[in-house]
């Protein structure tokens, strides 16, 4: 099966966010693991963010269970929106009709959950996390515009390929 190119850029768009939440989720379960005695301390793979979490919430003294729950509901998150990504993907390269419906999910679950780190980065006094942050959402909202505006494209140059006239052929 040969993709088109509009095709191929949504689902490497898609995949890529998919392997990155992934790959965060995936450090993060393991930086748990390996706090919780199951992995050995010496294992490269952790994230190190549940140890950096203890200490910025520290300045609030709040408990290790808490922090750690918080840890853990990051980690749901990072899970969902990374199979959020990957479902949209699939569905674009196998042209669901549900596409759209999976790709805005992951897209606004993914903005709402970059927006609360900005925001905690605020609360805990952690600015020097909110600039990669902030890029995140910003490289996110870039990824879904650029899918947005190559799709609406496609559908303008449909349209005129069916005899539909464009907006501006109908201005000239």
């Amino acid at each position: 099966m040969i993709l088109s190119t509009k095709k191929l850029i949504h689902v490497l768009l898609l995949t890529f966010w998919a392997a990155w939440f992934l790959i965060v989720f995936s450090t993060n379960v393991a930086d748990f693991l390996i706090y919780s005695g199951i992995l050995p301390h010496n294992i490269l793979y952790g994230s190190h963010n549940r140890e950096f979490l203890l200490k910025v919430f520290s300045i609030y003294h709040t408990s290790t269970g808490l922090v750690n729950a918080i840890f853990l509901l990051g980690c749901i998150f990072e899970g969902m929106i990374a199979i959020l990504f990957a479902t949209a993907a699939y569905a674009f390269f196998k042209g669901h009709l549900s596409k759209w419906q999976w790709t805005q999910t992951a897209f606004l679950l993914s903005f709402f959950f970059l927006i609360a780190f900005i925001l905690m980065d605020e609360i805990l006094i952690a600015y020097q996390l909110e600039k990669g942050h902030l890029l995140l959402l910003i490289l996110n909202i870039v990824s879904f515009i650029a899918i947005l505006a190559i799709e609406f494209f496609q559908l303008e140059t449909s349209k005129n390929e069916s005899g539909f006239q464009s907006k501006a052929e109908r201005k000239a």
